[in-house]
């Protein structure tokens, strides 16, 4: 979808979709791209200890 055509979908005009991207760092199409994110850890309590090994 090119950005005239996300603009027209949401209502707003191209300048304004531009500046948006911009400040979102979402204007390069790399970022756009990502994949899903990596899951981070998930503990069963709050403050429980989390070992990482860093050799």
């Amino acid at each position: 979808m090119t950005a005239r055509q996300i603009a027209q979908e949401t209502g707003v005009s191209p300048a304004t979709l531009s500046r948006v991207r911009k400040r979102l760092s979402a204007n390069k199409v790399k970022t756009l791209a990502q994949g899903e994110p990596v899951p981070g850890y998930e503990r069963g309590k709050p403050g429980e200890p989390v070992h990482i090994d860093n050799r």
